[in-house]
């Protein structure tokens, strides 16, 4: 019997992330925790010892000019909500697009929704999933990060 669960993150994806969350961390002054495979969200952030955050990192490979929004899962975005809803701590959407990385605070989830979905991974929990279209402008954008 297959597995529920089917890992798409490869070693070069795994390697992507930590250098993300590590920039992140050191710009940002933060200690991390990863909180796991079966998880929305990617980090808890901390300092002192003391949780402040939790933020979802996200690669896009397209210029950040491509596109007016970006297309962001409703499970992802209304999942930072409820974080921030139960803790009363800050969830932050983090995206690396090849030449800046934007952050957004996750206060809302009043975003045009649709169906969307990708059929290259052969999965059927991939076809047609419900996404926010989120605008860039809400989007707080940095530089000075690059991959290794």
């Amino acid at each position: 019997m297959s597995s529920p669960f089917i890992p798409y993150q490869t070693k070069d994806d795994l390697n992507r992330e930590s250098q993300f969350i590590n920039f992140l961390s050191k710009k940002w002054k933060f200690d991390y925790k990863k909180l796991g495979d079966f998880s929305v969200f990617d980090f808890e952030c901390s300092r002192d010892g003391k949780t402040v955050a939790f933020v979802e990192v996200k690669n896009y490979f397209g210029s950040v000019s491509k596109y007016p929004t970006y297309i962001c899962t409703v499970q992802d975005v209304d999942h930072g909500l409820k974080l921030t809803e139960e803790t009363g701590l800050p969830a932050f959407l983090v995206v690396k697009w090849p030449e800046c990385i934007g952050y957004l605070r996750l206060t809302h989830n009043n975003y045009f929704k649709r169906k969307s979905g990708q059929r290259n991974r052969n999965d059927p929990r991939d076809y047609d999933t419900m996404v926010y279209l989120i605008p860039l402008e809400e989007f707080k954008m940095i530089e000075g990060f690059e991959y290794d």
